[in-house]
């Protein structure tokens, strides 16, 4: 299952060159998984996990102008709108944006941003820390945080990964996306699901390579790192999330 960090509808602009969209950061859902529900994913040794939160903070946006279009910034610098901009052939959607990747909302909302029309290969974000907000906020001084259950030993663990990362992450979309009004926009897809597949936090639980804090929580943060097979949890998340970014048209 993949997790979608980003979706572009796209409605027309008076300006032909431009185009008005809606962004959602949203779950990729099946039939039985409903948006705003918690993520259920496998790990090893079949173990069941549930993830209930996961907020990422977005420091920008970044595509380049749409080449198969005779458009340049100096062309579009009268149509952008904050907080969109162009500079050298790249459009630029300034942050920070703090996104629930279950629910689909973000923090400020991005429902009315433009964008030059034409096909987009590929989208740039930059992942990093939110040193925006005020102690208390759920994603304070962080820039990934998964909050779950597992199954371990019959019972229910809970878990939180609270990491502090600087990326910039690349979402390609082979021979590119359309967006000209009609289109049904653009995804940006991240394959949460394979982040906890492939990390044996059951088992790191049961041999004390992460420890359980006395609120009964499971957790990896700068204070209580990994050991053991779950001593680069950290590393194996930054690199999905460097390379799993796919770009596609909404369905």
């Amino acid at each position: 299952m993949t997790l979608t960090l980003l979706s572009l509808l796209a409605c027309a602009d008076s300006n032909d060159d431009v185009v008005r969209t809606s962004v959602s950061m949203r779950a990729a859902r099946t039939a039985h998984d409903p948006a705003g529900a918690p993520l259920s994913v496998v790990g090893p040794d079949e173990t069941a996990i549930v993830l209930d939160e996961a907020w990422v903070n977005l420091r920008d946006l970044q595509l380049d102008v749409p080449s198969d279009e005779d458009l340049d910034c100096d062309a579009l610098a009268d149509e952008l709108t904050d907080p969109v901009t162009c500079s050298a052939g790249t459009l630029t959607v300034t942050g920070p944006f703090v996104a629930d990747l279950l629910t689909g909302t973000s923090e400020p909302s991005l429902d009315d941003v433009s964008l030059a029309a034409g096909t987009y290969e590929r989208l740039d974000a930059r992942v990093d820390d939110a040193e925006h907000l005020e102690a208390g906020d759920v994603l304070a001084e962080l820039a990934l945080l998964l909050r779950g259950e597992l199954t371990l030993d019959g019972a229910v663990q809970p878990f939180e990964l609270a990491l502090q990362l600087n990326e910039d992450i690349r979402f390609e979309g082979g021979d590119g996306v359309q967006v000209d009004g009609q289109a049904s926009g653009l995804l940006a897809a991240l394959d949460v699901s394979s982040w906890l597949a492939e990390v044996p936090l059951a088992a790191c639980i049961r041999e004390g390579d992460v420890e359980v804090g006395d609120d009964g929580v499971a957790r990896i943060d700068e204070d209580t790192s990994g050991s053991g097979d779950c001593s680069d949890v950290e590393d194996r998340i930054r690199e999905h999330m460097k390379e799993d970014g796919q770009l596609d048209a909404r369905g």
